[in-house]
């Protein structure tokens, strides 16, 4: 959608106007229609709203019945668009001045998802939806919200029926939009059309057997229900959802594969190159050019293969590198013998890091977490193995590796894997972040696999920081390495510089340790199926390499490396440019906080005659205790939260108006409060008040704790005496009397 150029002529004439009603002037003009000015809460409802609206998986992660897939047709991303295009002008009408740090983050993880959404729209024709990974991700959901489906009553049938029906409307709009491709000189590259038909023609040969449903699952149902039914369903699989499939098949006969073209990758179609940057944008959040990220992995290759060098000469090796690299995947001391060994081999490698976790972070993970071996049934559809998070059903977070054909499974790059997907990687960033509170529920959809697999590569690196990796096993983390950096060279030489097949296949020969079948499927994913989406592993890992080199740099002997790591994950997954703007004020508060000192400490306390429970509840009702709490006299405010900012406006009984910024830094409930305060119009004091409720066995003791810091400019240091002594008395006097008061209120409640 294109913005009327008469809004923003209109908005020019008229720039007294304030910024937001500029925005709506130009939504009206735009055809949006009117806009109403909102805060970050209700815009981030809005989207929650709008995906579990319009999103399956949103619908399934929150225990919603699914009855509708969606459509993937032009109208639908026109639609999506235009919502995404109202959210934005709404977000640039904010006063982002006014969010706290942690809002700012959240806003800019929420614009980012919506610009995305808005220039998908120009790129709709470029996606080819019968590929294995693209189209599959749409089938595999279908499928997922039907395996999830539960019947108990007449009605669920009905959904049940409508979720199927709604499937085979996707196939059909799958089919014209493929026919429409054709149409426009879009096809799928020859090389890829195999697979293509692969994905459609298994389903046909199992029958339906995803759609169709077990007579186990329909015990609630009544007998007359459940075999109209069957009938009704097996109707839908052999005529509806075949015909979807046969349709399909149709187009990419033999007529399509001899228009198809011979090369592979995004620049031969029209806006390619430039379909190709929004991806990254998408995967990354980044704004590089695919020729920029292809010399960033061309740099990295070179760091790489200069340690790999290195490394075969301290180990005495004599013959090639091709013959080192065989060496490797076959001897047999990298070979484990059984899924025993397997275990023992991670979990070893597991032992050496635990104890040095501290020395990296302020916390170790409270969840368990260890190695488990795939389901059998699950192993020959996964080359690899998988990180699971904890659960409620299953409190261990679990590496699930492969144990089959173990011979073939050479262990040589064990370490880097474990410590990637366990700790320091997803494991302790899934832990950590499990623990913020206080997060909208839309946080949840709004993840970047940049960040994630970022981190997790980002961690793999700290061991060797460590000096924890052997010659062995380091030469193994290199080589993982790279197999990420590899990636961005041929991904973007693919799809952005020319290249074809042979070239990309020579590549990633020359500089992984991959088998030529895992080879050829990894080429066609990037270069045919989903383009860019593999650039998250690298361009996330120097992303928090570089964001660590410039806070080291900037901030010298006040850095610390475990406030860092805690500051980069607090932010949650969200796109890699949101982690710069993090970086940018984690240094920048690093920097206050080394030119403040404490200008006094105060401490009162007081016995309580009453319950921990009636202290706490009158302790939250400032109106109880603070006489300028009138509520018929707050100006504005909001309810504590843990980690939540909250303005505090309120008139005292002359009229006086008292501002500041609280921030709640601790709550334990019954126990201990934590906050931190600061005058709104001078930023050169603050407070942290610390108060505790210790149960005793006649009521509780009271301990109200206050300590004022001064920020440090220039000569200021000269006035600490005066401030320490100004401090002091006029805090103790008002500790006291707050403690008094909340003692008189607490032992009048009934």
């Amino acid at each position: 959608m294109k913005i009327n150029r008469n809004a923003c002529e209109t908005c020019l004439k008229v720039s007294m106007l304030p910024k937001k009603w500029c925005f709506m002037l130009a939504l009206a003009l735009a055809g949006v229609g009117q806009v109403q000015a909102r805060n970050l809460t209700e815009i981030a409802d809005d989207v929650l709203e709008w995906k579990t609206n319009n999103s399956p998986y949103v619908q399934i992660t929150n225990g919603l019945v699914v009855t509708e897939l969606g459509d993937i047709t032009l109208k639908s991303s026109k639609e999506k668009s235009h919502f995404a295009q109202r959210i934005i002008f709404e977000i640039d009408a904010l006063d982002r001045q006014s969010l706290s740090e942690k809002d700012d983050i959240f806003l800019a993880a929420i614009e980012h998802d919506m610009k995305v959404a808005v220039e998908a729209e120009n790129y709709y024709w470029l996606g080819l939806l019968i590929t294995p990974y693209l189209g599959g991700d749409i089938h595999n959901l279908a499928f997922w919200a039907m395996s999830v489906h539960e019947f108990s009553d007449k009605a669920s049938t009905e959904a049940y029926l409508k979720l199927v029906q709604s499937y085979s409307n996707q196939l059909r709009q799958i089919a014209e939009k493929t026919e429409q491709q054709r149409l426009k000189g879009i096809l799928l590259p020859k090389v890829a059309i195999p697979n293509a038909r692969t994905v459609h023609t298994d389903f046909v040969a199992s029958n339906g057997v995803r759609v169709r449903v077990d007579e186990s699952r329909l015990t609630s149902v009544n007998k007359d229900v459940k075999k109209y039914f069957l009938g009704r369903l097996e109707s839908l699989i052999t005529k509806e959802i075949a015909d979807g499939y046969s349709a399909i098949l149709g187009i990419i006969g033999p007529i399509y594969y001899a228009a198809a073209p011979d090369a592979v990758g995004l620049s031969q179609y029209d806006q390619g190159e430039d379909f190709y940057e929004h991806l990254t944008y998408e995967y990354t959040g980044s704004r590089v050019s695919g020729k920029e990220i292809h010399q960033i992995g061309l740099d990295e290759i070179a760091r790489i293969e200069f340690e790999l060098t290195r490394l075969r000469k301290e180990l005495g090796f004599k013959g090639s590198k091709a013959e080192f690299h065989k060496f490797l995947r076959t001897d047999s001391r990298w070979i484990a013998q059984s899924p025993a060994d397997v275990e023992k081999r991670y979990s070893g490698f597991l032992d050496l890091i635990k104890p040095r976790v501290g020395e990296l972070f302020s916390y170790e993970p409270v969840a368990p977490y260890g190695v488990k071996r795939l389901n059998s049934a699950s192993e020959s559809g996964q080359s690899f193995g998988y990180y699971q998070a904890p659960s409620k059903l299953e409190p261990t977070g679990y590496y699930r590796y492969n144990g089959s054909a173990l011979n073939k499974r050479s262990m040589y790059k064990a370490q880097h894997l474990i410590y990637h997907e366990l700790v320091p990687g997803h494991h302790l960033m899934t832990d950590e972040q499990s623990r913020l509170t206080a997060n909208h529920k839309l946080t949840r959809y709004l993840s970047s696999s940049a960040y994630s697999e970022g981190w997790a590569e980002y961690a793999a690196v700290l061991p060797e920081e460590l000096g924890l990796y052997q010659a062995y096993d380091l030469y193994g983390h290199l080589m993982t390495q790279s197999f990420t950096a590899a990636r961005l060279v041929v991904d973007t030489g693919m799809n952005v510089l020319g290249w074809d097949l042979e070239q990309a296949r020579n590549y990633m020969q020359e500089h992984t340790l991959e088998d030529n079948t895992l080879i050829e499927t990894e080429l066609l994913r990037y270069s045919t199926d989903i383009p860019a989406q593999a650039l998250g592993y690298l361009m996330g890992r120097l992303a928090f390499q570089n964001a660590r080199n410039r806070a080291e740099s900037e901030l010298a002997g006040l850095f610390d490396l475990r406030k860092f790591h805690q500051a980069i994950l607090d932010t949650g997954p969200v796109p890699l440019n949101i982690v710069d703007q993090r970086v940018n004020r984690f240094i920048d508060t690093i920097r206050e906080e080394s030119t403040r000192h404490i200008a006094a400490n105060n401490t009162a306390g007081i016995l309580i005659n009453q319950s921990a429970e009636v202290v706490w509840s009158v302790l939250m009702d400032r109106s109880k205790w603070m006489p300028q709490f009138n509520v018929k006299q707050v100006m504005s405010g909001v309810e504590n939260q843990v980690g939540e900012l909250a303005i505090v406006a309120s008139k005292s009984e002359k009229g006086e108006v008292y501002r500041r910024l609280e921030e709640t830094l601790f709550i334990q409930p019954q126990k201990r409060l934590v906050l931190r305060l600061a005058p709104m119009s001078n930023a050169r004091t603050d407070a942290i008040a610390d108060i505790r409720i210790n149960a005793k066995d006649t009521g509780v003791h009271m301990e109200f704790g206050v300590s004022w810091f001064e920020n440090v400019v220039a000569d200021s240091n000269l006035r600490a005496a005066e401030l320490e002594t100004s401090y002091s008395e006029l805090t103790q006097k008002q500790l006291e009397e707050h403690l008094r008061r909340i003692k008189q209120a607490a032992e009048n409640q009934d």
